[in-house]
C-alpha cells in the first residue's frame, strides 16, 4: 500500500459522522476497528470506495428500488448481502444486484 492509498485509509477511518469506531492505529501495522458509518450520503466516497476493511455504511431509504440504485452505483462490487425471509424479495434481488458474490440471510425459525 502506497502513501497515497495510506492516507485515503486514515480520512476515511478518521471521519467525524456518526461512526460507532473511529479507532486507528498509524504503527508499522495498521488497523480500522469495525466501524458502522450512518447519515452518510450515498454519494460520498466512503460508499463508493472498495475498501477491503471491517466498515459497513448504513442509510435508510424509501423503496428496495432505491436501495438496489446504491448498491449497483459502484465501480465494481464485489460483494453483496440481502436480509429478507420473502422469496419475492430475494429473487428481486438476485435478479438485480451486481457484483461477483452475492448472499442471502433469512430468518431462522
Amino acid at each position: 500500500m502506497d502513501k497515497t492509498e495510506q492516507g485515503k485509509l486514515q480520512a476515511i477511518c478518521k471521519r467525524t459522522y456518526n461512526l460507532v469506531s473511529k479507532d486507528w492505529n498509524s504503527a508499522e501495522r495498521q488497523y480500522c476497528a469495525p466501524t458502522i458509518a450512518d447519515e452518510i450520503p450515498p454519494t460520498d466516497p466512503l460508499w463508493q470506495t472498495e475498501m477491503f476493511l471491517p466498515i459497513v455504511t448504513l442509510a435508510a431509504v424509501d423503496s428496495l428500488d432505491e436501495a438496489m440504485r446504491y448498491a449497483n452505483d459502484v465501480d465494481y462490487g464485489l460483494t453483496a448481502g440481502f436480509y429478507s425471509s420473502d422469496p419475492g424479495e430475494i429473487e428481486w434481488f438476485l435478479n438485480n444486484i451486481e457484483a461477483s458474490s452475492t448472499y442471502i440471510v433469512t430468518a431462522q425459525v
